[in-house]
């Protein structure tokens, strides 16, 4: 499986690992995209295919593949956000709303990109309405689940990193969460985080309220 995402992203200078202190989470990187209809705004810088149309509309990002897969290349129907930010931290969480609209069986994948420094290893956190995986650059699977996700429904994508500890997660419209899966990855001292689409057809859904969090601790 070929998976061409880098996007919504975000860059994060990480302290190490260890036991956890006290401390608080604090919002790092935060948008709800409540603006007008149209790009979305000089924070952002937009990546995408030929195939792809990503921007705001009605208060969300919507993003749209028009990718014929009788005729044309995969590869161009992706799309994302880049947003760069520099954080000293051992822990970090993020979430995002994830809005299907039709033929949501259609997405190749959608989720986040997780890289790891200064090993450059990249793991895709992703999800289609069949399978939920981790994955990384070189199609090894760290851990994967079947599920079951429906076309215009809402759904909450959930990440957490502490040291070699990644867990992904999915939360249904009443944030009860469905799926979950875990595993364990190469210790580092900075990582990228990015959200990312693929379509494998004529489809669009839209993702609001994405939020990345650091853990301060306490002196």
């Amino acid at each position: 499986m070929r998976i061409f995402i880098i996007f919504i992203s975000a860059i994060l200078i990480v302290s190490g690992c260890g036991d956890a202190k006290d401390g608080y989470w604090e919002t790092v990187i935060s948008d709800d995209f409540n603006r007008a209809d149209g790009a979305p705004g000089s924070s952002w810088t937009v990546q995408k295919g030929s195939y792809a149309l990503l921007g705001i509309s009605e208060n969300s990002v919507q993003y749209t593949s028009n990718y014929d897969d009788d005729t044309d290349d995969d590869e161009e129907s992706y799309a994302g956000l880049i947003y760069p930010d520099n954080i000293n931290n051992s822990q970090i969480k993020s979430s995002i709303k994830v809005m299907t609209e039709d033929n949501f069986d259609r997405i190749e994948c959608i989720g986040y990109k997780f890289s790891i420094y200064p090993s450059g290893k990249t793991f895709f956190l992703v999800f289609s309405s069949e399978y939920f995986a981790i994955i990384d650059n070189n199609d090894v699977i760290y851990s994967s689940m079947s599920v079951t996700l429906l076309s215009n429904s809402t759904y909450y994508l959930k990440m957490e990193a502490h040291g070699s500890n990644l867990g992904v997660f999915i939360y249904d419209s009443n944030n009860v969460k469905k799926y979950e899966i875990n595993t364990v990855i190469d210790n580092y001292s900075s990582v990228s985080l990015g959200f990312v689409f693929l379509g494998n057809g004529l489809l669009s859904t839209k993702v609001d309220d994405f939020e990345i969090m650091s853990y301060k601790e306490l002196d």
